[in-house]
């Protein structure tokens, strides 16, 4: 039964969404479903259609966000998107808020290898062309890399699959930037993802963290516990195609690297 007073047919959502079950849509396809879709009398029937599907899926998965958490372009945090000047298009994705904010960076020696995440709410949408690091101090004697990926959140907003990650040769010291990741990322405007890094070993080597870790997003394991990111302390080389299961995962007493990415 088609909606009321509207025609039977749809020229846009359930043609493009034909054959797609609700647990597979995202909200990334909903994005670029009504891109195209201009506010309008003509379009009121293709817009119902778009409110009805998000909120079926919304329904299905018991996942809300872009909906509970929407504020301006659908983020619970409104960053500033206009273009600045040239080189200033790097985003501090570790110290953004609202689970960081703050504080400056300062070096910390790494021991193990591993993998650690973090959260971050995506500050527009797009691809992630560049991502970047800095070593301070101490670097490996011998080859090593360091991975730094991206996940996207299950609907209890733990870190799920893997979107795309970098690889760095920390062997070389100093600012690292890369472009190249096994898979592009891409984000949506006021989304929750996980920043992960691990190492291929875990030789001593330091890294520029940030000195204020008002990130303790998540459960702790006293009333002052310092325990911060996430990781389910195995040792993890290449990341994983799938974040650990979340009863697997505590949180350990460790810095959030400082990482940027570039977003296009």
């Amino acid at each position: 039964m088609p909606l009321p007073d509207a025609p039977n047919t749809s020229p846009r959502v359930y043609t493009l969404l034909q054959n797609t079950d609700l647990e597979t849509v995202t909200q990334a396809n909903l994005a670029t479903l009504g891109n195209p879709i201009s506010v309008e009398e003509l379009n009121e029937d293709e817009l119902r259609r778009l409110v009805l599907v998000n909120l079926a899926r919304l329904s299905v998965k018991s996942e809300w966000n872009g909906l509970l958490t929407a504020a301006s372009g659908g983020a619970s945090v409104v960053f500033p998107k206009a273009a600045m000047g040239t080189g200033f298009d790097q985003w501090q994705i570790t110290n953004l808020p609202p689970y960081y904010g703050g504080g400056s960076a300062t070096t910390q020696t790494f021991t193990s290898n591993y993998q650690f995440y973090t959260p971050f709410i995506a500050p527009k949408s797009g691809d992630v062309s560049e991502m970047g690091i800095v070593q301070g101090g101490t670097v490996p004697g011998s080859t090593e890399y360091l991975y730094g990926a991206i996940y996207d959140t299950d609907a209890d907003n733990m870190p799920d699959s893997l979107l795309g990650y970098a690889t760095f040769d920390i062997s070389v010291g100093g600012t690292q930037y890369q472009t190249s990741f096994s898979a592009t990322p891409t984000l949506v405007e006021g989304t929750m993802y996980y920043l992960a890094f691990s190492r291929s070993a875990s030789t001593s080597a330091n890294f520029e963290v940030w000195d204020s870790r008002p990130q303790r997003f998540s459960m702790n394991d006293a009333p002052a516990g310092w325990n911060t990111l996430l990781t389910n302390q195995v040792s993890t080389s290449t990341p994983p195609a799938s974040a650990p299961a979340a009863n697997s995962l505590y949180t350990y007493n460790q810095s959030a690297l400082c990482v940027t990415v570039v977003i296009t």
